[in-house]
């Protein structure tokens, strides 16, 4: 079995380990557990919480009435009346319904997110810097999620700027993921081997190694 010239200065052209394929599914069980559980459940509900108990959201249908419940019995029916009815904050003088709030810092992250995605495509792709880039990404990410800990409704705002950091991130690093499944199919030894095959067996490769990462993913949920 031989290696290929490097296509550009740096290229690593070492046949694939089982260690590169275990970094492989392990970052893509992770990262799906992120998307699916943090930013699919509990990071919304959080930013909502957080933007209700802030000291300037009030009730929409009464902006003289806080949001936040003081002096009430929270195992009453008024607490339970008062939790259900819908508050506002105002953001750079605008009104934004609490249960908007997500939306709208989704919305944003995600506009960002495209912008990031679109400028390192090319990196992830033909560059010798994915592994340094996907690092970078992956712990900007983790350090934005775990900084939510500390913050409180009266700095909700900066769970909304954590959440946005981190949407970014996470799709950033999928596209560097991914720019490493046709390497890793590419330099694997059974590839290596069988050089010669047509495009069709070596797109069934790169489907053999994506679905292990997958069934790695779902079975461990």
């Amino acid at each position: 079995m031989t290696t290929r010239e490097p296509a550009y200065p740096g290229e690593d052209t070492r046949p694939t380990s089982r260690k590169e394929l275990l970094g492989f599914y392990t970052y893509s069980f992770a990262a799906e557990v992120f998307v699916v559980c943090g930013l699919g459940a509990f990071i919304p509900i959080t930013l909502e919480d957080l933007a209700r108990g802030s000291a300037t959201a009030v009730l929409a249908s009464d902006h003289s009435r806080p949001c936040k419940v003081q002096g009430l019995d929270t195992r009453g029916a008024g607490a339970n009346k008062h939790a259900l009815q819908q508050c506002v904050v105002r953001i750079l003088g605008n009104e934004v319904n609490t249960a908007s709030f997500a939306m709208y810092t989704f919305s944003i992250s995600v506009l960002l997110q495209a912008l990031v995605v679109v400028t390192m495509s090319g990196a992830a792709d033909h560059g010798r810097y994915r592994k340094t880039l996907l690092i970078f990404f992956a712990v900007l990410g983790s350090v934005a999620t775990m900084l939510f800990l500390p913050v409180t409704p009266k700095v909700y705002l900066l769970g909304s700027l954590w959440a946005i950091i981190s949407n970014i991130n996470i799709g950033a690093s999928f596209v560097l993921l991914n720019s490493f499944l046709p390497v890793l199919v590419r330099h694997h030894p059974d590839v290596q081997m069988r050089r010669g095959r047509s495009s069709e067996q070596l797109l069934a490769e790169d489907d053999e190694v994506s679905e292990r990462g997958l069934y790695f993913l779902f079975s461990c949920l």
